[in-house]
């Protein structure tokens, strides 16, 4: 499937769970943004090897931030299909193909197995495990010699830790049908070191009190937050249409703010989104002028 067709797909899959979504038409780090209660940041490519380590920085940062969830989707992985009902990792993104987003989307069934170096993994319940080895009076040796895996991995998964598919089987085999936890690709929590942007305008930004973070690959060039209030900004010599248009329906869809920042311009919005001069950002005192002077900009268009 190409890629245009995989956002059409994801889209419609987000449509119908009733979703909003701003769709990227610049290129960016994500290509859909989504809410509905929980926001989502959605990067589609037909091969997961497509996204680079910078990309995936960028995604985690703005994720970070907007305490959203990022996820890759995408049919291939190391030229292999990606299976359905796994998870994947792609510098710390969860990956998946469009038949688990599509599952975990509609609340129908979550995965159970995840891919790392080495093979494939799941984590049976732990609690599960200890009651029915202990329920066939076996002790942690004894279902050792039985099953054929190490008395030290059986402490492990008793503790909650991956076990490989293959000593799940050979549990299986031992014990009888096992308890698999499944695993919420929507709770998936980013831990990152945001860069900061070295910009006269960040400067500014943090001056008047917003949490500011570079952002290289999107079309906004850094992201800021003030206790409830997001600001997404776009730096460039002019404001661009396509850029404006993905900045605003981002913020739109956050039901939060943005803004360009340029040198000199005559026009003060552009595709939605307010216009404010370097000189003009300099003479805002507090974070609650700022966003007053957004609205009224918004308002004259």
């Amino acid at each position: 499937m190409l890629r245009e067709e995989l956002i059409k797909k994801v889209s419609s899959i987000l449509e119908e769970a009733g979703f909003e979504i701003a769709r990227q038409l610049s290129p960016s780090c994500f290509d859909i943004l989504a809410r509905r209660g929980q926001i989502l940041l959605i990067k589609v490519l037909t091969n997961a090897d497509s996204l680079y380590k910078e990309q995936a920085d960028d995604l985690r940062n703005v994720a970070d931030v907007l305490g959203a969830t990022p996820l890759l989707v995408a049919a291939l992985l190391k030229s292999e299909s990606i299976r359905p009902k796994t998870i994947y990792d792609r510098y710390g993104i969860t990956t998946i193909n469009t038949e688990t987003f599509e599952e975990a989307i509609a609340g129908k069934q979550l995965p159970i197995v995840y891919a790392k170096s080495g093979g494939y993994f799941a984590h049976i319940n732990p609690d599960y495990l200890k009651k029915v080895r202990e329920q066939n009076k076996l002790s942690l040796g004894e279902l050792s010699r039985e099953a054929g895996v190490s008395k030290k991995s059986l402490q492990d998964y008793e503790h909650g830790k991956g076990a490989e598919i293959e000593n799940i089987l050979r549990l299986q085999e031992a014990l009888g049908d096992l308890v698999l936890n499944t695993i919420n690709i929507f709770q998936f929590k980013v831990e990152s070191h945001p860069e900061k942007p070295q910009d006269s305008v960040s400067k500014r930004l943090e001056q008047l009190g917003f949490k500011t973070t570079a952002v290289h690959h999107a079309a906004f060039r850094m992201i800021s937050r003030h206790k409830d209030d997001i600001l997404l900004t776009g730096l460039k010599k002019e404001a661009q249409p396509k850029k404006a248009h993905d900045i605003h329906s981002s913020a739109e869809t956050l039901g939060q703010h943005d803004m360009f920042v340029l040198d000199h311009s005559k026009a003060k919005i552009v595709q939605g989104v307010p216009v404010v001069e370097r000189e003009e950002l300099e003479n805002v005192i507090t974070s609650r002028e700022l966003l007053k002077l957004l609205r009224e900009l918004t308002h004259r268009a």
